[in-house]
């Protein structure tokens, strides 16, 4: 039975006219969802859906009872997409074969519970954000930053995951009944999606636009690049 992230998977494929199959399910083996085609590159696809969780049914059980609740929330999208990563990984390189680009799609069906944005994807990717602060004076409370970087759970490096070319995210618009795709490309992967041909696909997309040790924001992939 098809899962609710499934269905718009599916459903974004067929409006945009992009091929797709279902990989049959193997016994004693776990298998990617998709295989889907952007003009002729063989695309392998594994769709996963972010779900509310307890801490999350406990604020809305609590919203419904009246009962306070705080004011602030500790962002745990990067950490869902995380374990997302880890997740569909093993399967998506399997069947890839460093031969085709794979992507792993996250649908975040917590009606914004996750707290989840496009820093969630590139923490979860590329690692936390460091500052390193240094003393400008001995003689002076002034500080000044450093170093930026990106720190500790990273996703993607040089030497780990690089057979997944991306991490898209998949959102539907309740209002207008429209499935949207945002893919963030990994700039270490073996296989990478050709941006051209993800055009096909996606709504926006963003990489980096140096090497990924020193901390930076996503750089938006226009339509004529």
């Amino acid at each position: 039975m098809k899962t609710e992230s499934e269905t718009l998977f599916e459903k974004l494929c067929s409006e945009k006219r992009i091929p797709f199959e279902p990989i049959p399910t193997e016994e004693n083996l776990r298998t990617p969802d998709y295989r889907i085609w952007l003009n002729t590159t063989e695309i392998i696809v594994e769709v996963k859906q972010m779900e509310l969780n307890k801490d999350d049914l406990k604020f809305i059980e609590n919203v419904a009872k009246g009962i306070d609740v705080p004011n602030g929330f500790r962002g745990t999208g990067h950490i869902r997409i995380r374990n997302i990563i880890d997740d569909a990984y093993p399967q998506l390189k399997n069947f890839a074969k460093d031969l085709h680009p794979s992507i792993v799609v996250a649908c975040d069906l917590t009606k914004g519970l996750s707290h989840l944005d496009n820093e969630d994807i590139l923490n979860a990717m590329y690692g936390d954000e460091i500052v390193i602060i240094s003393d400008t004076s001995k003689d002076s409370e002034e500080v000044s930053a450093a170093n930026h970087k990106f720190g500790g759970n990273r996703k993607v490096t040089k030497r780990t995951k690089r057979s997944l070319s991306a991490v898209a995210l998949l959102d539907f618009n309740e209002s207008d009944e429209a499935v949207r795709m945002t893919v963030f490309h990994n700039i270490h992967a073996k296989i990478p999606l050709d941006p051209r041909g993800a055009w096909k696909i996606a709504d926006q997309q963003f990489t980096l636009q140096y090497g990924s040790e020193f901390y930076q924001y996503w750089l938006e992939i226009t339509q004529h690049e």
